[in-house]
């Protein structure tokens, strides 16, 4: 804009509650970072935040420091003059005005060329001040920024108290007459400074500069007029036709005085219609705002919730209120989110559709996940209920992911936030039973009323202890009849998701003494269906662990066993109590598992590995039968004869004789 025309650098408005700031030049909000990280969104911020009144002015000296690496396509003045006007709307600070902006920036050049234009060469200095004695514009560029009291002739200026007047000064040798006087529009104050033999050729053009800085002023104040009032059309005509009459007037001398007026009457029509433009872009977002703000929250200013609908375009014309929360399921991580969003868009628009009607309106916005719609109607909510189910049986299967909790009916605007709260509330319960699909505020009271009904302590009891038996089945029944009561006792959401949450800790718990990391997330499972199927997994991976760890540790002791078995071989005293009492065990533990490892059994085992030493002893001592017999732990010789025999197809004798001679 400034390059169009020096009179304005932008125009803003400054949104407060959603931290929002809207001008010509760039938009900044905190939708995707806090107002901490963005400098151009906190500069506009602190400036309405330290205004004081309806109306304020200030001047920033460094404002090309601030915005030196701006990335607008516009240059960036050194001084900029701010215009701060306050209105209602979004809540910043205390008061009645102070909910939000209007700022409409200047480039200092604006004064300092009207100075420097119209300023005869008498004059030798011309200031322009606020009431503080900051100096706003300055022939003398040097002192921008500075303030007036510093100069002895601006001590003298501030003692008077009507700010009004003239007197004699030596500046730098020279007598010099100052002349100040202050503006009827704002707090500012206009000096003159002029060598006393120049005065008559001086006189009158204070008032001139006076008079060309407050038109200038004039229009600001105008333009502020017209966007607090939000009719952007009508009054720029108003505006127009009234520079035109300034223009008639002899006030000026010429309409050459007016040539910064008229072009920038021209620049502010395009701009506003960009602004209104603009604004349209925005207006979606500012209405989902707008309606996650009346449903999170009571709001007893009801006026201000009207003129935010009228500013918004939005209107409840019917008497009853009814919000309802939607939820549609995703079928699991891997379904593609753009698909699963699309899927969310179709359903909500149809649900929508069907309830904005001739005799009821329906506004929709996104919170916490969920889509929500507010219908405002003229029956009761039998009618909604009813549009509902209709939708359901019509969709025919496609809506299975789709749950609806209906919150409770509301003859007040300001009780649309307690009709989403049941209906969240309603729509939680979707988790227990999700062959449900609707579920109303009253369904949902009665389930919150037991909220003290506990389950039966025995069920989890026995589901802890089969889970430490090491008993698969047992511990699978138990869980299955916590799912069981939890569905049939109708608990209340917070005592079900306890109840779960304790069968989590069991399971965990039980993982963990036995050596095994498990972790169960349940963050992701969609309804309790989901959550045994998964904690049934959890389980079965436990016994699984456990059979694991039981077959390593039965393999261990086998061999132990067969380790003893062979170092006693020779042992008269050698048997299965013999071996189970060197390892600490049972003897038909050891029968069992020594069968299951070997697939021999424990007798059959220890007879082959007699009958193989016995043939050592054959081949490499001359000792008889009957003493091998005796010292291999046979009761006869005839015995062990027996036994060789069947196993190796010759007697003890022949065997030895046999390899006697084959040697």
């Amino acid at each position: 804009m400034s390059s169009i025309n020096p009179i304005l650098y932008s125009v803003g408005i400054y949104f407060a509650s959603n931290e929002l700031y809207v001008s010509n030049i760039f938009i900044r909000h905190t939708l995707y970072n806090k107002i901490e990280e963005q400098k151009y969104l906190l500069y506009f911020h602190k400036l309405v935040e330290n205004s004081i009144g309806v109306t304020s002015w200030h001047i920033d000296h460094h404002f090309s420091e601030v915005f030196a690496k701006s990335t607008v396509n516009y240059p960036v003045p050194q001084s900029v003059i701010h215009m701060v006007r306050k209105i209602q709307g979004t809540g910043l600070l205390d008061g009645p005005y102070s909910e939000g902006a209007i700022i409409i920036s200047l480039d200092e050049k604006i004064f300092y060329n009207i100075i420097k234009k119209t300023a005869a060469q008498g004059f030798d200095k011309i200031i322009i001040c606020d009431s503080m004695g900051d100096i706003i514009s300055h022939t003398d560029k040097e002192l921008l920024g500075k303030n007036i009291a510093g100069l002895d002739y601006g001590k003298k200026i501030f003692k008077d108290t009507d700010r009004e007047g003239y007197f004699i000064h030596n500046i730098n040798g020279i007598s010099c007459v100052v002349s100040y006087s202050p503006s009827e529009y704002n707090d500012w104050i206009y000096i003159s400074i002029t060598p006393a033999g120049k005065y008559n050729i001086s006189t009158g053009l204070l008032l001139r500069i006076i008079a060309l800085v407050a038109i200038a002023s004039v229009i600001i104040g105008l333009l502020l007029s017209l966007i607090s009032a939000l009719k952007l059309s009508n009054p720029i005509k108003t505006l127009v036709n009234f520079c035109k009459d300034i223009y008639k007037k002899p006030l000026f001398g010429s309409e050459s005085d007016c040539n910064i007026i008229r072009s920038t009457i021209e620049t502010l029509t395009f701009d506003l219609k960009e602004q209104e433009r603009k604004f349209t872009v925005i207006l979606p977002v500012l209405r989902d705002n707008f309606l996650q703000d009346i449903i999170s929250k009571y709001h007893d200013d009801i006026n201000r919730i009207k003129e935010r609908m009228q500013l918004l375009g939005l209107e409840f014309p019917h008497k009853y209120f009814c919000v309802l929360a939607l939820h549609i399921g995703k079928k699991g991580k891997s379904e593609n989110t753009r698909l699963y969003e699309y899927k969310k868009i179709d359903i909500a628009d149809a649900i929508h559709n069907l309830l904005d009607t001739r005799t009821s309106v329906c506004y929709r916005c996104e919170k916490d996940g969920n889509i929500v719609l507010i219908v405002n109607h003229t029956s009761g909510i039998e009618k909604v209920l009813e549009t509902v189910n209709r939708f359901l049986l019509q969709a025919n299967g496609h809506s299975s992911r789709l749950y609806i909790g209906v919150g409770i009916p509301a003859e007040k605007l300001d009780r649309i936030c307690e009709s989403y709260t049941t209906a969240v509330k309603s729509l939680k319960y979707h988790y227990i039973y999700p062959e449900q699909h609707i579920f109303t505020a009253n369904e949902s009271l009665k389930w919150e009323n037991n909220k003290h009904k506990q389950m039966d302590k025995s069920l989890l009891n026995a589901f802890r202890d089969s889970l430490q038996k090491h008993d698969r089945n047992g511990a699978l029944q138990a869980f299955d009849s916590i799912i069981s009561s939890i569905r049939s006792e109708k608990y209340s959401y917070d005592t079900v998701m306890k109840i779960l949450s304790d069968c989590i800790s069991i399971v965990e718990k039980t993982a963990s003494c036995k050596g095994l990391d498990l972790s169960i997330d349940n963050t992701d499972i969609a309804n309790i269906n989901h959550f045994m199927d998964r904690l049934t997994g959890s389980i079965i991976s436990i016994f699984n662990h456990i059979e694991s760890l039981r077959s390593e540790l039965n393999s261990e002791m086998v061999q132990k066993a067969i380790e003893i078995i062979r170092n006693n071989i020779g042992n008269c005293q050698l048997s299965l109590q013999f071996v189970a009492n060197a390892l600490y065990i049972s003897p038909s533990h050891l029968s069992r598992i020594f069968k299951n490892e070997t697939g021999t059994s424990f007798s059959e085992f220890v007879s082959a590995q007699r009958l193989n030493h016995s043939i050592d002893l054959l081949i490499n001592t001359n000792l008889k039968i009957e003493e091998i017999s005796s010292m291999m732990g046979y009761s006869t010789p005839q015995y062990y004869i027996s036994r060789f025999k069947i196993k190796y197809g010759y007697t003890p004798k022949e065997y030895r004789l046999r390899y006697m001679s084959s040697n």
